[in-house]
């Protein structure tokens, strides 16, 4: 049999013989004992000597949680649990166990709760979990939620990562453009009064070292930078570069979330609800951490937490610093249905409110709002986290947060530091590598079996297993499975750690496996399975950097510029534009060049799909049938049986954006769409340094265009790597922020969202020049901003994809 990650599972002799190795000797302690005693007590139940091994075992189970060794104390519960549930009684039994052992937890969290917090929630956690009705669970409330009768201001500060965080009552509040807010752009307008209820408020910014904590315990990624992370200097500085999504796990591990907008703009406007800023209605640019000069000046950065006086009811840096991730995703307007407890449905990206060191004042009102996609990270793009006021979550809630913020040490074995007799360790450790086995979970089973070798290097059991492992893994080896051979090597390794002798055999092992992957590289490429092949390829350099035969291979396989696929959302095909570093923006010698085209830089992009040509009337149209899309404003061409060729026109960003999503894919960003149009070229057009007529529709180009608008796709030449209008035809809607100039500019091919400098209208870029633009100005490095929910004429889109 097979389970689901490819393993084979055991036949039923396998598993009889594993289970005939787990019968225990003649002399051996009562965990060993207790499948026997169980047996006899479901044929005599009145069996004293039966009898007295369950107590035995009870008692053992007993001292352990005494001791503090939860781990130890899940083991043996579960493994009482499965016998001795067989019995009649059974249930009773289990009852007052549950009972014994959690009152004895609830002492041993009560004895530690001063001298080592986490060892006490843990304690209390298991207490809960075997007993819900056990005052452990009030232990465990006490830790984890506020108190119910707090005053405005009120601060309680989390055990969980030293976060102060500021009581704020329900209140009713304006949420979007303040009265008498002269500097207000179009998607804060449509305000309405929302009622917010109580809720606590971090009064800091997530700073580096709260942020670092969550990262040393497992739950969070580093940031993208992580250079100011890092530095010891700036432990209380907010921490930058993370997305919203890894804001959210930091969230979630805290026992947190992110606020709403409206929560937000609550917490930050105080008791004034109608005020411009958090301090009130003056320009005070000396009261946060706001960009003052001019856009070429040196940039300043972050600066700590509680530089500048607090707001409100005592937060800090509502204003200004880095901007704060919230829960709802962006919305050009504020809808009907925003609550003041949850984030509003629908929309783009997630929005992010307060402005930032980067962005000028009036950015920093309460009611300035932007957006980013989820995984966008940024060095003035931060957080903080909110809590419900009300409490009394459920239990097993409660023990997840527990668990969250007091993870269990890890443990190679559940057994390593019992106090049990060894025939009695033996039978656990056999037991619990037989019962992943058995499930399939053969890598989950490598830690118990090293643990077993250490103890016995000749134990029958653990040996079959590490048997068993080696030859799956072989085999998925041979047959190129990548991912699969990938993570089984690796918890291989882990499991290996600490025993020379494991270590060894696992060295020798990798050996054979490299092996295997070369030979499987080879009948891959043969049969024509380029992907797999090239997967397996890159494993065996990952293993053996130098491997002169996996690069070789890995170098053939390697996709080129210009290779062809369709895409099967949309039946559209697309081009394969490989990783490569170019000059990005104006062309040298290029006199034309506007100053949003300087200064040029080298920029590294990774390998992408993108549509060959631009996305026309029917297949957009396709779109709109599924109910993912909305027609175009101006329907004339759309609608127009000859023109389903032809580019979709009059759509806007948003609109453009809505298609990607439907097909699966997304728009390109600046340095791909360039990279793209440029094949390989660093001229001012694809071809060469001046116009050349016939190779794209343009205006002025004489008898090589024929059409007074849009010509359909592909009329003309297509590029070195197969594209058609990169050029003329419709310019073409990316996925950028526009920003004057490139300096600092990203230096990868991710999308630019970031801005310096006063509020204005946020605009987005397009590229390639349309049909109704001379041919000067159809420059391959030209671009314009354009707001994004207005369309035109001549603009349309083509979309990009990940490598699949």
């Amino acid at each position: 049999m097979i389970d689901s990650r490819g393993w084979r599972r055991p036949g039923p002799w396998a598993v009889a013989v594993l289970l005939v190795a787990l019968a225990p000797p003649a002399a051996a302690g009562p965990w060993s004992r207790l499948p026997e005693a169980v047996n006899r007590l479901e044929v005599r139940p009145d069996d004293r000597e039966a009898e007295q091994v369950i107590r035995s075992a009870e008692d053992s189970l007993a001292a352990q949680a005494r001791a503090g060794r939860l781990t130890v104390v899940r083991s043996l519960f579960d493994t009482y649990a499965t016998l001795v549930s067989n019995l009649d009684d059974g249930r009773s039994r289990l009852a007052a166990l549950e009972d014994r052992i959690a009152r004895i937890l609830l002492v041993h969290g009560d004895d530690r709760r001063q001298t080592d917090l986490g060892a006490a929630v843990r304690s209390w956690s298991l207490a809960a979990e075997l007993d819900p009705g056990s005052l452990a669970v009030a232990r465990l409330r006490s830790v984890f939620e506020p108190p119910e009768d707090a005053e405005p201001g009120q601060i309680w500060r989390s055990p969980v990562d030293g976060a102060a965080l500021v009581f704020h009552p329900a209140m009713a509040v304006r949420v979007g453009c303040s009265a008498r807010d002269g500097a207000c752009l179009e998607d804060e307008v449509y305000f309405r009064w929302v009622e917010v209820p109580a809720l606590w408020v971090e009064a800091r910014e997530v700073n580096n070292a709260r942020y670092r904590r969550c990262v040393e315990a497992g739950f969070c990624d580093r940031p993208a930078d992580p250079k100011a992370f890092d530095d010891p200097r700036l432990a209380d500085h907010p921490v930058v570069g993370v997305s919203w999504r890894q804001a959210r796990a930091f969230a979630r591990w805290a026992g947190r979330r992110l606020p709403s907008e409206a929560e937000w703009e609550r917490a930050a406007r105080g008791e004034v609800t109608d005020a411009r800023f958090p301090w009130g209605n003056g320009r005070k640019p000396d009261l946060a951490n706001v960009w003052t000069g001019p856009r070429d000046s040196t940039l300043g950065g972050t600066r700590p937490g509680g530089s500048f006086p607090a707001t409100g009811f005592g937060l800090f840096d509502v204003a200004g610093n880095v901007w704060e991730w919230c829960q709802d995703r962006y919305r050009a307007r504020f809808s009907e249905d925003i609550e003041g407890g949850g984030a509003a449905r629908g929309g783009w990206g997630r929005v992010v409110r307060g402005g930032s060191w980067r962005r000028d004042l009036d950015m920093a009102r309460v009611s300035a709002r932007l957006w980013y996609d989820p995984d966008h990270a940024a060095d003035d793009l931060g957080f903080r986290c909110v809590l419900g006021h009300a409490g009394g979550v459920p239990v097993d809630e409660l023990v997840q947060e527990a668990a969250r913020a007091f993870p269990a040490p890890v443990a190679a074995s559940a057994f390593d530091q019992a106090d049990l007799e060894e025939e009695d360790r033996r039978y656990l450790e056999r037991r619990a590598i037989t019962l992943l086995v058995v499930e399939g979970r053969m890598e989950e089973a490598l830690a118990p079996a090293a643990s077993r070798l250490r103890h016995d290097a000749r134990d029958p059991v653990a040996a079959d297993l590490f048997e068993r492992f080696e030859t799956a893994l072989l085999a998925a080896a041979g047959e190129g499975a990548a991912g699969e051979v990938a993570g089984g090597l690796e918890a291989y390794r882990e499991a290996s750690l600490g025993s020379p002798r494991l270590a060894g055999r696992f060295a020798d092992f990798q050996a054979r496996v490299v092996e295997r992957l070369r030979r499987a590289v080879a009948q891959l490429e043969q049969r024509g399975e380029s992907e797999a092949a090239l997967a397996a390829a890159e494993l065996v350099l990952e293993v053996v950097p130098d491997d002169a035969i996996a690069a070789a291979a890995a170098a053939r396989l390697a996709r080129r510029s210009g290779a062809a696929k369709v895409w099967p959302t949309d039946g559209k095909g697309m081009v394969w534009v490989a990783g490569t570093s170019f000059r990005m923006g104006a062309s040298a010698g290029d006199g034309a060049a506007n100053a949003d085209e300087m200064p040029p830089r080298e920029v590294r992009v990774d390998g992408f799909w993108i549509d060959r040509t631009e996305v026309t009337n029917d297949e957009y149209r396709s779109c709109v049938a599924a109910g993912a899309c909305t027609p175009p404003a101006r329907r004339e061409a759309y609608d127009d049986p000859n023109r389903g060729a032809h580019p979709v026109v009059w759509v806007d960003w948003y609109q453009a954006r809505s298609y990607a999503d439907w097909a699966g894919k997304r728009l390109p960003s600046e340095a791909e769409w360039e990279l793209a149009a440029r094949a390989g070229s660093e001229l001012a057009f694809p071809w060469g340094t001046s116009w050349r007529d016939g190779a794209g529709n343009a205006v002025g180009v004489g008898d090589g265009d024929p059409w007074n608008g849009t010509a359909p796709v592909a009329s003309f030449e297509a590029n070195r790597w197969g594209l058609y209008d990169v050029i003329g035809n419709v310019a073409e809607w990316v996925d950028d922020v526009y920003n004057a100039t490139f300096f600092r500019a990203p230096l990868t091919g991710d999308p630019w969202y970031q801005e310096t400098g006063p509020a204005g209208e946020r605009r987005r870029v397009v590229r390639g020049g349309g049909y109704d633009e001379p041919t000067g100005w159809q420059r391959v490095s030209r671009r314009l901003g354009r707001v994004p929910d207005r369309p035109d004429r001549a603009i349309g889109f083509r979309c990009a994809a990940d490598e699949q």
